[in-house]
């Protein structure tokens, strides 16, 4: 499992928080608003694991109901993360899923 975060500290905070319930994971700055973010994300994929078996992607962001940034500030930067870096991230991270067999059995 890859845990990806803009924010280093609060990554490393996340990441210590889950490693005491239990779960292992690798932890990566991913900014899904930048190219390059992406594509340094997919070259650490490809190279430390051959791909992706799934991928999860809940990043978005909102602004509160009274912030004063003007409206085509709020809309320019909500659809660059919440739109275009989502289909940025599919584009990039999609082509690197794993062929999956729904049928084969496991032991």
């Amino acid at each position: 499992m890859v845990l990806t975060v803009r924010d280093e500290a609060q990554g490393q905070a996340a990441r210590q928080h889950l490693k005491a319930e239990g779960l292992s994971l690798h932890f990566h700055l991913l900014t899904i608003d930048n190219l390059q973010s992406i594509h340094t994300l997919r070259d650490f994929l490809w190279e430390e694991f051959g791909g992706l078996d799934v991928l999860v992607n809940n990043a978005g962001i909102t602004f509160k109901c009274h912030d004063p940034t003007p409206l085509h500030s709020q809309t320019e930067v909500t659809l660059k993360t919440n739109f275009f870096g989502t289909r940025d991230i599919c584009t990039e991270l999609l082509p690197l899923l794993k062929p999956q067999n729904p049928c084969q059995e496991t032991e």
